[in-house]
C-alpha cells in the first residue's frame, strides 16, 4: 500500500503533485521521464546508503510520517546486507504536512555535520509523528548542535533540493509515498512480499539493464 500523496491529506510539496497529476488515473510500471528525469534521479544532497559505487540502483521516495515508509525500512535493510553491490538513493519527498517538511529539511541539514543517515534511521524508526520538535531532540540526543540544524534547514541548497525532489516525483508518476524504482522499474510496496519483489527486480537489473540509461 501506498500512503496518498493526492488528496485530502496533501500538503505543501503535496499539494504541487495533486496539481500536476490531477487527471492520471495509474502508476506506470517502468518510469519514464526521458533523460532529464533520469539525471534527476541522484542529487549532490541526497543521502546514498549501502554501496555509492553498486551495480544496481534502489531509489526510495519517502515521508517521515508515513506509516508504510517505516514498514518497509526492514526489506531495505535486509537486502543491503545480503546484497554488497546495493546503492539506495534516499528521496525525501514530505508530502504529509509542515511537521514532515520541517524533519526533512533538519536531516538534509544533519548532512553538513556528517550524520544524515544516522538522523534518518533516527526519524524513520520513530512512532507516532515526527514534529520539527522531536527531530531536534533526536538530533540532541545524537550529540548535533541542533542551533546550526536550525540555521542549516533553510538553506536555499535544501529548498532546491525538495522542490527538485517534488518535480522528479511528478516526471515519474508518483502519487504517494512510499515510492521505490530498481533501476528503470517500479516495484510497489504492496507486491505481497515485498523483500522478494525488490529482490526479483534488482536481479533483473543486474542481468537484463534497463530499457533506458539508469
Amino acid at each position: 500500500m501506498a500512503w496518498p500523496v493526492l488528496g485530502p491529506r496533501a500538503h505543501g510539496l503535496g499539494r504541487r503533485l495533486l496539481r500536476a497529476r490531477a487527471g492520471h488515473a495509474h502508476r506506470p510500471q517502468r518510469a519514464g521521464g526521458g533523460r532529464s528525469c533520469r539525471r534527476g534521479l541522484s542529487r549532490a544532497l541526497d543521502a546514498v546508503a549501502g554501496n555509492p559505487q553498486g551495480d544496481v540502483s534502489v531509489v526510495a521516495f519517502f515521508d517521515y510520517n508515513c506509516p508504510y515508509c517505516r514498514k518497509d525500512v526492514p526489506a531495505l535493510k535486509k537486502l543491503m546486507a545480503a546484497d554488497p553491490n546495493l546503492r539506495v538513493v534516499l528521496k525525501e519527498l514530505p508530502v504529509l504536512g509542515p511537521d514532515s517538511e520541517a524533519a526533512a529539511r533538519l536531516a538534509l541539514a544533519a548532512k553538513n555535520q556528517g550524520e544524515y543517515l544516522t538522523l534518518y534511521r533516527r526519524l524513520i524508526a520513530s512512532r507516532g509523528r515526527v514534529t520539527e520538535a522531536r527531530a531536534l531532540a533526536a538530533a540532541a540526543a545524537m550529540g548535533l548542535d541542533t542551533d546550526r540544524l536550525k540555521d542549516d534547514m533553510n538553506d536555499p541548497a535544501i529548498t532546491a533540493t525538495l522542490l527538485a525532489n517534488t518535480r522528479l516525483a511528478d516526471a515519474l508518476g508518483v502519487r504517494g509515498v512510499p515510492f521505490y524504482l530498481v533501476g528503470d522499474q517500479v516495484v510497489s510496496e504492496g507486491d505481497g512480499d515485498f523483500y522478494a519483489a525488490l529482490t526479483a527486480r534488482v536481479a533483473d537489473v543486474r542481468q537484463n539493464g534497463c530499457r533506458a540509461a539508469c
